[in-house]
């Protein structure tokens, strides 16, 4: 990506200028502290737009989860220069415009309360400009809003089909009111909040359907929601270089609602946008897009291969034709099913113009096979514009293993990099795609470390983090300063731990399910012995690097740390110990967290494994009560216990009926009962199996129940685990808490047989 400059106004400067070149007008931004550092950062945007000199605004939204009176008057006054002046503040006929987020909720707070907290302020700091955010609305909502603002804005979060139906009703309602300002949203995030909330996050086709709904609504102008937003796992900005797929089909859309004639390039610009990785048994997907040129032979015939980490080919697609008078995109899909050895499939395109000399190739970044559970759901955006030239196809070892090679992780922790790979023409600063000055050594998909230098021909030793039980992923990059790069294939760093290949029952992308023989190493697993004091971290040793918080408070988005092992950004909102659940000692010796019924803890990002899974745990009360003991959002598994001391364990979809120990299929829900009450004041082992067939349920070894039950797509997503309490939508935990002990927890990606459990 561009290397910004660290100063924040200098940032966002070239933000202005980048956004600008694709036809954005500005940026707005949630408002949610009116004190610092929020007003800072706002002023900094403002004079970074202004020292861009391009007329890039900055728009407010503010958010009513801390709005009042009070809140809005403390922004204004904290802002008042900023308001009555500042050029690149967003204005409509000179006024400032602000956006009232999730203004829709009229019955919390009814339309008219508003002219209560926002007039006086007016009357303070002058006139104001108020959007009403309709994204939620039921029918009839705008008509209530619109006596009381100036028009309507939207906070797009949604499905196609969710869209679909806010617009059905939405539109007609506004047109009813031409004087009013209509701006509709296009859905800019690929992935909604909270991990999921349904979408199918195929980037292009969930975006271009988005966008066409918007541009068909005819509305005065057009905002993408969420654009820049990592918080809330709404993760944007997929592609792999500078020039972003997303910016370039906003910029190519934006021209279809304003009439004006499609942006084009002077020479092809061909892409692979494909997943960062894809569950074995269900498809792997790959876009080629191409974007319209000024070329008068316009037509090209276009090859996609699929790579071996290795560089080998293993699956050639049939060739096809693109026009690029206009964009165009061809979707393919391949199932994973033959490619099972294989730890990643590389995209590499070959295109040539039709009856004529344009030629080139374009290998894409690699789309890894993961087993249990996609760590992310992130896209790779390859451009052949953007590529560095090299002369050769990126020779490079890690202690003497080359690309596609498996190399046991060494005693010392130390790596050797041999790289022999360097540049077509180094020293030329006028092309875009030459000159280059930065070296990144990448860790499952992440920087480890970079330096200057000028090629990929080095040696150096290098500390390598230690893989755990899994598999860790390398490759070496090389970038200039315009963003363009070169990346070489992988090199694999296995932990040794786990040996051989196991069975693992799939899902495939036609609902069937079939065994397959995996690596063993290839199994995420998940491991919290509790036999240790570790402050506020959940300390996973699985070498997942999954650890999870205690004692926490949630507030927002904390989905920031998510994933497991391929994309952690740290442990996020662990705050000061109230001392509930806390550590403590047994007799032996041995340690535990002991639960006094008003707190919990919480595992972020993907933890519930929604396919095969065996989920263990030891836990001791001194008395019955109806309590949760482990629970997760979207009912991959509850574990909890009735008020008469029996241990009961469910799966299913949110909100469904129970079905109670039956032998028949269910798409619902199943409850499993023990046959006895827990025995008290000492430990007892709970061990819970699913096999995609039934749901196993073990106390002590023994087996309790079980049921069949149906796997379903919606447990892939909001995936959190809350250890102690009932899990709430979206990210949260709530009453009755768990009131006792707890220890060995482990997660684990594959039914284990009893000779596996803990």
């Amino acid at each position: 990506m561009k290397r910004y400059p660290a100063d924040n106004v200098q940032m966002w400067k070239e933000v202005a200028l980048l956004c600008k070149a694709y036809g954005l007008d500005g940026i707005q931004q949630e408002v949610i502290i009116c004190d610092a550092p929020d007003i800072t950062t706002l002023r900094e945007m403002l004079e970074g737009f202004k020292q861009a000199g391009n007329g890039f605004k900055l728009g407010f939204m503010l958010n009513p989860f801390s709005g009042s009176a009070a809140h809005f008057a403390k922004f204004c006054d904290n802002m008042q220069d900023e308001l009555a002046s500042h050029p690149n503040v967003y204005r409509l006929d000179g006024h400032p415009v602000m956006t009232l987020y999730l203004a829709n909720s009229v019955n919390t707070r009814p339309p008219a309360e508003w002219l209560e907290w926002f007039r006086p302020v007016e009357k303070k700091h002058g006139q104001m400009i108020f959007l009403a955010d309709v994204a939620f609305a039921a029918p009839g909502t705008v008509e209530k809003l619109l006596p009381y603002v100036d028009g309507i804005t939207m906070y797009g979060n949604w499905t196609v089909e969710m869209q679909r139906n806010l617009f059905s009703h939405v539109v007609p309602a506004i047109k009813k009111y031409p004087h009013k300002i209509f701006e509709a949203s296009v859905h800019g995030i690929y992935l909604a909040h909270f991990g999921g909330n349904g979408v199918r996050p195929r980037l292009l086709d969930k975006l271009l359907a988005s966008w066409d709904m918007t541009v068909a609504a005819q509305p005065d102008s057009i905002v993408l929601t969420n654009f820049f937003d990592i918080y809330e796992n709404s993760r944007i900005l997929p592609s792999y270089e500078l020039e972003d797929v997303m910016l370039k089909i906003a910029r190519d859309r934006m021209a279809l609602f304003t009439s004006q004639p499609a942006p084009r390039d002077a020479w092809p610009d061909f892409r692979i946008v494909n997943f960062t990785s894809v569950m074995v048994g269900k498809d792997a997907a790959f876009d080629v897009i191409g974007f319209p040129v000024h070329l008068v032979n316009k037509d090209f015939e276009l090859t996609l291969e699929l790579l071996a980490p290795n560089g080998n080919t293993v699956y050639t697609f049939p060739k096809f034709q693109m026009n690029l008078n206009e964009f165009a995109i061809k979707r393919l899909n391949l199932s994973t099913l033959p490619f099972l050895d294989q730890l990643a499939l590389i995209p590499r395109i070959t295109y040539k113009q039709l009856d004529g000399p344009s030629k080139g190739s374009l290998t894409g970044m690699p789309t890894n096979l993961v087993c249990s559970m996609v760590p992310h759901r992130l896209f790779w955006s390859r451009s052949c514009k953007n590529i560095l030239g090299m002369k050769s196809v990126g020779k490079w070892s890690l202690n003497s293993t080359e690309i596609g090679g498996v190399s046991s992780y060494p005693e010392n922790g130390t790596g050797v990099i041999i790289s022999e790979t360097t540049q077509d023409s180094p020293w030329v600063f006028s092309a875009f795609n030459t000159a280059a000055e930065h070296v990144r050594i990448m860790r499952n998909g992440l920087e480890l470390t970079s330096f200057y230098r000028r090629d990929l021909n080095f040696s150096m030793p290098i500390s390598l983090p230690n893989p755990g039980a899994g598999i860790d992923s390398y490759h070496l990059e090389l970038e200039n300063r315009n963003g363009a790069r070169f990346a070489t294939l992988p090199v694999y760093v296995d932990g040794g731990k786990r040996s051989g290949t196991v069975p693992v029952p799939v899902i495939t992308s036609d609902n069937k399910i079939k065994t397959v023989e995996i690596g063993a190493a290839r199994i995420p697993y998940f491991y919290y012995p509790c036999n240790k004091f570790t402050g506020n971290i959940l300390h996973d040793i699985s070498g997942y690097d999954h650890h999870g918080n205690i004692n926490a408070r949630f507030d927002g988005g904390k989905l920031d740390t998510t994933g497991y092992h391929y994309e952690h950004t740290g442990i996020a909102g662990a705050g000061n110990s109230t001392g509930d659940p806390a550590f403590e000692l047994d007799e032996d010796g041995s340690g535990f967290y002991r639960f006094k019924g008003a707190g919990f803890a919480a595992l972020m990002g993907g933890t519930a494994f929604p396919y095969a899974s065996t989920w263990e745990l030891e836990m001791r009360v001194s008395e019955y009560h109806e309590q949760a003991i482990l629970s997760t959002i979207q009912r991959q598994l509850n574990i909890a216990m009735s008020e008469d001391g029996h241990i009961l364990v469910s799966r299913g979809n949110p909100g469904t009926e129970v079905q109670l120990n039956s032998s028949a299929a269910s798409t619902k829900e199943v409850l499993l009962k023990s046959l006895a009450p827990l025995p008290l004041n000492s430990w007892n082992k709970i061990t819970v199996v699913y096999d995609l067939k039934k749901l196993y349920f073990y106390l002590n070894g023994e087996l309790q129940a079980s049921a069949s039950i149906a796997p379903t797509r919606v447990h892939e997503d909001l995936n959190s685990v809350y250890i102690g309490g009932k899990a709430t939508f979206a990210v949260g935990c709530e009453a009755p808490y768990y009131r006792g002990d707890l220890r060995n927890l482990r997660l684990y990606g594959r039914n284990l047989s009893p000779d596996e459990w803990l």
